[in-house]
Order: structure tokens, then sequence, then C-alpha cells
């Protein structure tokens, strides 16, 4: 349980226990007593209290604010940084020695009214990252700032099903999806699990979840949390559950939807990027600095392109190339290769009201979870059932076998050829939602790629592209409406 190693975790485990022990045993006679705290209090995270000094600095790095760094040597631009955020950013004394020479590195940016901390983020290299300590900024190994980084414990009994035979099975569940859509991210300021060779680790005790991540890894456990509560009460709802959009994101994406002209010939691509500054005004279009590590070097790049009133969105991806791409980000647009950004979004799609197997006389909660990676592949036909027509030929075809075959209702001890479970959903979508045919579809976990699909109580949790997400919508309603007449059939 690499999590329970630090020992801001070990004070708040302890502590925790303590308390848990102090409700559950009580002091004197047995009362009727008043909750001391709302379900949304009891939901809260637990953290580590920071003293005043770390969190005036966390604070004074989400200022915004104005940089222009032109082949700059990294130790200038991280002073320059601090001055205008207000604090004091300080390179580790132990840099040298891990053979990094700050002076050495240069960085080029131009942005403006954007958050400290990001623009930190950006300027620093893959083997460099930031931690808070006390009234300063320490710039170290990526590796440093990784031993350094904050436990939260996040109290998860409400979403672990109720009379399960084994808790634990829900907590699995959890931190198996906590890991793929914390890992699809491409920001750098998330560090990786422990099985993948990081020092990110979740651990799960007493119905809590403990995580040690990143910062920004945490925010996005407590989105991914957040989504999983609202997904599952949502009573009657078919509603797609998704992070809520910032507003500056919003607003990027308003501006990439204007249109305008443009008639480019041969003209190099590091200029037509600055046309589309000076088109977007107050959007930050941000080239990652390191490009040039993945062989890429934009000034020997050219674009042609004539067009009337196009949308500079798609102005933008058509002279990125094949190999290039943008993703809108909270406060810029940045651009990258398109394998390193993957630009994939985690969608939460309540699906209980088709689940055959799920509407049953016996509860929701003894219908058993299981993992996406524990999904039967498409092509496997070992638990198929074969007629004696033919030794290679599947048993008979229709409906029922497309949606799983004849399976019992659980509590009814009765067969239906029409029962749908979620791993039937997973497949089709799969099969119909797939980058063999689609270049904008990403491919699927077991075909080696990033796009995951999971399960947990009657939500089916997926992570593909933006452009996915459209068919997976369009999928479920025309699938709602299948079923809607296959339903009015029966009736008669």
């Amino acid at each position: 349980m690499d999590a329970l190693k630090s020992w801001p975790c070990k004070t708040l485990l302890v502590a925790g226990t303590v308390l848990l022990a102090a409700a559950v045993v009580g002091c004197g006679p047995a009362v009727e007593r008043e909750p001391t705290m709302t379900m949304e209090e009891a939901c809260r995270p637990v953290r580590p209290k920071e003293d005043r000094a770390v969190v005036r600095v966390r604070r004074a790095l989400k200022k915004p604010i104005d940089v222009t760094f032109d082949a700059t040597p990294l130790d200038q631009a991280l002073k320059v940084i601090g001055e205008k955020a207000g604090v004091a950013v300080i390179p580790d004394p132990d840099l040298a020695a891990s053979g990094v020479d700050l002076p050495s590195r240069h960085v080029s940016l131009v942005v403006n009214a954007m958050p400290g901390d990001e623009v930190l983020d950006l300027v620093l290299s893959a083997d460099l990252a930031y931690v808070v300590e006390g009234d300063r900024v320490l710039v170290t190994t990526g590796g440093a700032a990784q031993h350094k980084m904050p436990c939260v414990l996040y109290p998860v009994a409400d979403l672990v099903r109720s009379g399960a035979p084994e808790p634990q099975i829900g907590y699995v569940e959890q931190r198996d999806i906590i890991k793929q859509y914390v890992n699809n991210m491409s920001d750098r300021s998330v560090a990786a699990w422990t099985d993948e060779g990081g020092s990110a680790a979740i651990d799960y005790f007493g119905g809590v979840l403990i995580v040690t991540q990143t910062p920004r890894g945490q925010e996005r456990v407590m989105d991914l949390l957040n989504m999983l509560r609202k997904a599952r009460a949502q009573a009657g709802s078919c509603e797609p559950v998704r992070i809520p959009e910032t507003a500056g994101a919003k607003h990027i994406r308003r501006r990439l939807a204007e249109r305008i002209d443009v008639d480019f010939e041969n003209a190099k691509l590091l200029g037509v990027l600055d046309f589309l500054r000076e088109a977007l005004k107050d959007v930050n279009l941000v080239v990652a600095p390191d490009l040039d590590k993945e062989g890429i070097d934009l000034t020997l790049r050219d674009a042609t392109l004539k067009q009337k009133q196009a949308p500079i969105g798609e102005i933008l991806a058509t002279v990125l190339g094949l190999d290039l791409g943008y993703q809108i980000r909270p406060h810029y647009v940045f651009i990258s290769t398109r394998y390193r950004l993957r630009e994939l979004e985690t969608v939460m799609y309540p699906i209980r009201d088709i689940l055959t197997e799920t509407k049953v006389d016996s509860p929701v909660e003894c219908v058993p979870l299981r993992s996406a990676e524990r999904v039967v592949d498409v092509h496997d036909t070992s638990g198929v059932q074969w007629d004696d027509s033919s030794r290679g030929a599947p048993a008979r075809a229709g409906v029922g076998n497309i949606f799983g075959g004849r399976e019992e209702f659980r509590g009814r001890g009765e067969e239906n050829e029409l029962a749908i479970g979620w791993q039937e959903v997973a497949d089709i979508i799969k099969r119909t939602v797939s980058g063999m045919t689609d270049p904008k579809v990403a491919a699927w976990t077991d075909e080696g790629g990033p796009a995951a699909i999971d399960y947990y109580d009657g939500v089916l949790i997926v992570t593909q592209t933006p452009q996915a997400h459209e068919r997976i919508a369009e999928f479920f309603a025309l699938l709602r409406e299948g079923l809607a007449r296959v339903e009015r059939q029966l009736q008669e």
C-alpha cells in the first residue's frame, strides 16, 4: 500500500480511525443523536492542513500574468514568472548534480492573462516539476517532486453498493476508473501510477480512497467522483454527465467557431500561427516548447490554404497537418503532436433504463460489478453454443444472440432472449464507434489504444474523443428508440 507510506497519510489515517471508533463506541448511555454533518460535507475530501505561507503561494500562482520569452534562458524565465506572480521561484541546488543546467535551456513563449502555475507547467520540460515549500516555489526534478506529492483521503462509502457481499469490489472499480481517467490526460503535471513506474498511488481503507497524486491529479480525481455521484443520482434521466467546461474554455471554443477569410500560398507555418493569434486576439495560442525533441521544426513547414468564411478552429486544424493538433485548455489553446494530445474526454452515460438484466425484483445492489478489463473480446467465441449442423457455425442468429444470447432474470428464474447486459452494450459501441473506420476515434484499450469503457452501478463510463462521444450519444438515442418499438411489439 504505497500511498500509506507518507507521513501525512499515516497521520490522517490514524486520526480518522480514532474518530470512527469514537463515533461507533460513543460515550455514556446510548441516545439518539442528530447528524453532525450533511451528506455534502461527508463527501468532501480530507486534506492535510497547509500552513498559511503555502496557501498564500498557491493563491498567488493562480494570479493571471503576461510573459514574453524569446529564446530566454530557463533560469531567467523562472525569475520573471516569480516576480510577476509575487512569489520566490527557486531552483533546487541539487539540479546540477542531476545533470540539469537551467541557463543552457531556452524558452520561447508569449501568453497573456494566464495563471502563473500554468505558465510554470509550460516552461518546465518533462524532466522538471515544481513544488510549493513554505513561502517559496522549488523547481526540481520530476522524480523529486513526485516524492513530495500530497496525500488526499476521499470518503467513498456512498459509491460502494450497499448489501454487496464484498464491499471492496466497488472500491476496485473506483480505483481502476480513476487510474484510467487520470492517465488519459496529456498534462505532464499529473504523475504516473506505481504500477507504471511512477510514484502516484491509490489505496483503500474502511470506505476511504487514499490517493497520492500531484495537485492537478487530485483535481481530476475529485472531478471524476463528482461526476459519478451525479450520474448515479439521476433518477429517470438519460442525460450524459460531463465535467463542466470552464468559462475560459467556453470562451475559447466560441472564438474558434468564428469565421474568417484566409488566403495562404506556401506561407511559413509560424507566420500563419501569428496571423491566427491576431485574429483571436484575447486567446493564447501556445506551441509546445519541446516540439524539437519530437523531431518537429515548425520553421521548416509551409501552409497553403484558401477559404472564405471558414471557422478559425477548422483553419488551425488544417494548417497543422496530420501529425499535429490542438487542444482547448481552460486558459489557452495548446498545439502539440496528435499522439501527445490524445484529446480524450470522459463522459458518463446512465443506461439503467436499457439494461434488461437490472429490471428485476431483486435490488440493483445484487448485480455484480465488473471491470471493463474483463469485457469479453468481440472476437471471442469461447462462450458460444454450437448447433449440430456445422462445427464452424454459431448457434441460431437473431436479436437474442446479438445482445448476449439467452440470459436469466435474476430473482425470477425465467429466461429472456432479449435480455441486454452492459457488456453487450459496450461491445456494440466498440464495434460501431471504431478507429478502424474513423481516424477521429481513438483505439480502444484491447486494441492497444487509450480509449476505454467501464461500468459502475447503471452508469457506462466512456473515455473517448469528442467526435466519438457525438456518435455514442447518437447510438444511445437510436437504441432507446429501437427498444421502445420492440416493447410496443411485445405488447401485441
